[in-house]
């Protein structure tokens, strides 16, 4: 049970984190629409802030996500019942190309230089008012601009952790028979965005 506890604290510490980024990207960003709807700005005026904030959401729901797993695993592992075990599985696989998504921006954009063929290198290409932003990459290897674009929705995908998280809770809760969501149920709730 320590492993459990210790990789449920670890899920409720990184969803605060995440969830921290998120609030910080939305304020500049919102905060930057307001002068460009004003007059005063130009897309150029989107600072670091909310573009590091918006990255940093991609490290902490990563971590967010393999907590989840590493419980997920040991849950349907140990369990005695198959019918809780496979609604678990489902629920993964529900979640399992969101996860892929969520894993690989943080893999390809916020690691790198892990891989050199897939950098970014500043600004975001463009933005949308629903707190989009979208970033070309570069081929260090080959020296040469790709036109694939990382588009990042940090409000968006937060939505989606906070669902997938609220899922996963409530699985383990029923195969473990403990009613251990109060907490996490609440920190999910009072962080609404």
């Amino acid at each position: 049970w320590l492993r459990r506890l210790a990789l449920l604290e670890n899920l409720n510490n990184y969803y605060r984190f995440a969830v921290g980024s998120v609030r910080l990207f939305q304020e500049s960003f919102n905060k930057n629409l307001e002068l460009i709807s004003k007059g005063e700005g130009t897309k150029d005026n989107f600072d670091d802030e909310s573009h590091s904030s918006a990255l940093s959401f991609y490290s902490h729901g990563r971590v967010c996500i393999e907590s989840s797993r590493l419980l997920s695993d040991e849950a349907i592992f140990y369990t005695n019942n198959e019918k809780k075990a496979e609604a678990l599985q489902e629920h993964r696989d529900k979640y399992a190309a969101w996860a892929r998504d969520i894993i690989e921006k943080r893999n390809e954009i916020v690691a790198h230089p892990h891989n050199t063929r897939k950098m970014i290198t500043g600004s975001p290409n463009s933005w949308g008012s629903s707190g989009e932003l979208t970033f070309f990459t570069v081929d260090l290897e080959h020296i040469t601009i790709k036109h694939d674009e990382y588009k990042l929705e940090p409000i968006k995908n937060l939505k989606e952790l906070k669902n997938y998280i609220e899922e996963t809770i409530a699985h383990l809760s029923l195969i473990w028979g403990i009613n251990f969501t109060s907490k996490t149920q609440s920190l999910i709730s009072s962080e609404e965005m």
